[in-house]
């Protein structure tokens, strides 16, 4: 028994080690066991925390994204206003081209006109000097003319004088000495001076035969000539008095449209000075000319100050305030002048929920005069709408128009509910 008892005690002693010896080994497994879960739980916050990482970097760049959508959007809007402001710039370059070309004509034409006023002034000067030179001749010819007839008359005077002379000295003659005319020429040859009268008698006798007839027409061409430039004068006098009045009426005209523009955005400044303060719920805004000595060709600054922001230029704020500045110019155009159609074009499309609401808003209270047509991705605005219209394609390559009238919906669910 006591062999039996120190076997079973050797027996037990042995089995007490190897309980400790797997105590001990259970005690480093589960040792190793934490050390592990220690680690995987590191390993997890970690992946958790990268995780949350990856996550703000994907809201990161989808936010990225969505702002360079933006931005796209704000180009594209930027382009279309340089599209239209160079159409404006190129129609009244156009129109000054026009207007600039008339002058042009009109100096061709009032240059033309001198060229023949100066030929025409240079034919009078000649026919006026041929006239002078005709009237000089004339005025010789007739003195010369008087002064032989004056000789002539002269010589006849003295030729009868002297027939009388030789008529009494003939009788004379035959008388007292009893002589004849051919007898007392034998007796008395004549003396050399009335030969020579005689030859100066027929000289000017034959030199005024030699005049011949006055030029009558050289008083004709320059009553012809005078005519003709007082004519060319007058014509030039109306071209004168027209370009007078083209120029006058063409500064009376930009002096209109200067007045009528001052006082269009005077009226524009106040009204979106209101639209502004209501739209943003707050703030400031104006209209600068830049230039109010030339107001047909100055330009138009727009300066904002949102609620709790200072003054800025319309290109220094953000899309959506650009855009909702925008918006509140164009309902400030309406409120002067209100036309019976309006379209818009994703004009909400960088608005957030708060400025669409308002947006949608301020469009309802314009809607009994104006009729809007937007084009739009936006819910908001959508649920505004009294119409709406969209484009399904069902089948691939067949486009459906369809159409939602709220008003016949609201009408029938009122009906509905009164049943």
């Amino acid at each position: 028994v006591e062999a039996s008892f120190l076997q079973h005690q050797q027996q037990t002693d042995l089995l007490k080690e190897k309980v400790d010896e797997l105590k001990f080994l259970l005690e480093q497994q589960t040792a190793l066991k934490e050390a592990e879960q220690q680690k995987l739980t590191l390993y997890q916050v970690k992946m958790a925390r990268l995780e949350q990482e990856l996550f703000h970097h994907e809201q990161s760049v989808n936010q990225y994204e969505q702002e360079l959508e933006k931005i796209r959007d704000q180009r594209e809007e930027v382009l279309q206003e340089m599209d239209l402001l160079q159409q404006e710039l190129n129609e009244q370059q156009e129109k000054r081209k026009e207007v600039h070309q008339q002058l042009q004509e009109l100096e061709t034409q009032k240059e033309q006109i001198q060229l023949r006023l100066i030929k025409e002034r240079k034919v009078r000067e000649n026919a006026i000097q041929r006239r002078d030179s005709y009237e000089e001749e004339i005025r010789k010819h007739q003195q010369s003319r008087k002064t032989l007839e004056a000789e002539i008359h002269e010589q006849e005077v003295r030729v009868n004088r002297l027939d009388v002379e030789l008529n009494h000295v003939l009788e004379k003659l035959a008388s007292e000495y009893e002589l004849s005319f051919e007898r007392a020429k034998e007796l008395y040859p004549p003396k050399e001076e009335v030969n020579h009268l005689e030859k100066k008698v027929r000289s000017l006798k034959r030199m005024l035969s030699q005049l011949g007839d006055v030029n009558i027409g050289a008083i004709e061409e320059y009553e012809r000539l005078s005519d003709r430039l007082s004519f060319l004068q007058s014509q030039e006098a109306d071209l004168l008095e027209a370009k007078r009045k083209l120029y006058e009426m063409i500064e009376q005209i930009e002096q209109e449209m200067s007045k009528q523009f001052l006082e269009a955005i005077q009226q524009i400044r106040h009204e979106f000075q209101l639209v502004f303060s209501q739209m943003f719920g707050g703030g400031k805004a104006d209209l600068h000319l830049t230039d109010r000595d030339q107001l047909l060709e100055t330009g138009i600054e727009i300066v904002a100050q949102p609620p709790g922001k200072r003054p800025q230029y319309l290109s220094l704020l953000s899309g959506g305030e650009r855009a909702l500045t925008a918006i509140a110019l164009l309902f400030a155009v309406l409120r002067i002048k209100p036309v019976p159609f309006c379209v818009l074009d994703e004009v909400d499309a960088a608005l957030d929920e708060v400025n669409l609401t308002r947006f949608t808003r301020y469009m309802k209270e314009f809607a009994n005069q104006t009729q809007f047509i937007i084009i739009t991705h936006r819910k908001q605005t959508m649920l505004g709408a009294d119409a709406l219209y969209g484009v399904t394609m069902e089948e691939s390559g067949v486009s459906k128009l369809v159409s939602v009238q709220f008003e016949a919906l609201e009408q029938q669910e009122i009906a509905t509910t009164r049943e």
